[in-house]
C-alpha cells in the first residue's frame, strides 16, 4: 500500500488503463480485490523480471551452454505437435521469445540441437 502512493503519474495511468482503478485510493487495512487486469499486470512484470535476469546471467554461461539450455527447455516445455519439418523454425521462435536478451544464431541452436538429440 505505501508503494501505490509513490508511483508516478506514468506508473498511475498505466495501471488505471490496464486495471480501471487508480491504486493510490488505497489505504492500510482495504481489501484488495485480484481481477484480471491485476493479474494482467502481474505476468507483465514477472516477464520483464525473468528478461532482466536473463541479461545479467549471460555472462554466466557460453553461447553454447545457452543454446543446449533452449534446446532442452524447448524440447520440455514447447510444442508438443512440433513437426520435424517446423521444428528448427520453431525452436528459432522459442528462443526469440523466451531467450530474447541472450544472442545466438540459428546456426548455434541446430548445433545446439544436434549435441542434444532432438531431430530437426
Amino acid at each position: 500500500m505505501n508503494r501505490a502512493a509513490q508511483l508516478g503519474t506514468r506508473a498511475v495511468a498505466a495501471w488505471k488503463k490496464v486495471v480501471g482503478r487508480s491504486p493510490v485510493d488505497l489505504v492500510a487495512g482495504d481489501i484488495v480485490e485480484l481481477g484480471v487486469g491485476e493479474l494482467f499486470l502481474t505476468l507483465a512484470a514477472t516477464k520483464v523480471l525473468a528478461r532482466q535476469a536473463n541479461s545479467m546471467l549471460i555472462p554466466a554461461l557460453t553461447p553454447e551452454q545457452w543454446a543446449d539450455e533452449a534446446v532442452r527447455d524447448f524440447r520440455e516445455n514447447g510444442p508438443v505437435d512440433s513437426a520435424k519439418p517446423h521444428r528448427l523454425r520453431k525452436l528459432v521462435g522459442w528462443h526469440r521469445f523466451h531467450y530474447q536478451a541472450v544472442p545466438l544464431t540459428e546456426v548455434q541452436l541446430r548445433d545446439a540441437a544436434a549435441r542434444c538429440g532432438l531431430p530437426l
